[in-house]
């Protein structure tokens, strides 16, 4: 659920105009891209919207006054200093094939699906640490990609209150389940 109660894989009805910011658009981008995601839906579709969406929190992450660390533009802490500007440039490459028209239609570009997971997580970082409302679905993806990827971001599963055997029992379910799960006890009331 969205905040506020809205189910993200709702349409609205198509009564008069829909008005989004462009961070709402994101969000819905990235909410959707991740319900096909937990249900293996079609990989290209979940590269576009993934990529359109970070494409947008990138930007407004940039202008930032502490911008995140983004994945599209890391420094040499993060990548030898000179592979940057290769690094960005495939970056770059992911990005516009798949929102761009040109006049080849041939042309073709070689996906690679290990990657997707570190686009969703580094958008929804950057959505964060920019202070927008939390979304109880993207807050479930990033906690499954911590999870599942314990060395990321020097986060480790004891900074987030979890032991092994408990994470093992959580992703033994599936993602289409921990997310559905966590989803749930996320959109409910805080009984106190």
């Amino acid at each position: 659920m969205r905040p506020g109660g809205r189910n993200p894989f709702k349409t609205p009805k198509r009564r008069g105009k829909l008005t989004l910011t462009k961070v709402e658009v994101a969000v819905r981008q990235l909410e959707t891209a991740i319900g096909l995601w937990a249900n293996d839906g079609d990989f290209v579709s979940i590269c576009t919207l993934s990529y359109a969406a970070h494409e947008i929190i990138y930007q407004i992450n940039k202008g930032h006054k502490t911008p995140f660390k983004s994945f599209a533009d890391p420094g040499p802490e993060i990548i030898a200093a000179d592979l940057v500007d290769t690094w960005k440039a495939a970056f770059k490459l992911n990005y516009n094939f798949s929102k761009h028209g040109g006049q080849n239609a041939k042309e073709l570009h070689r996906y690679a699906p290990d990657t997707l997971p570190y686009i969703i997580v580094d958008a929804i970082c950057m959505y964060n640490h920019l202070g927008f409302p939390r979304s109880p679905l993207l807050d479930a993806y990033r906690y499954w990609f911590l999870i599942t990827q314990p060395d990321m971001f020097g986060e480790t599963l004891s900074n987030l209150g979890l032991k092994r055997s408990l994470v093992k029992e959580m992703v033994q379910g599936g993602k289409k389940t921990f997310l559905r799960h966590h989803v749930r006890l996320a959109s409910t009331p805080d009984p106190v």
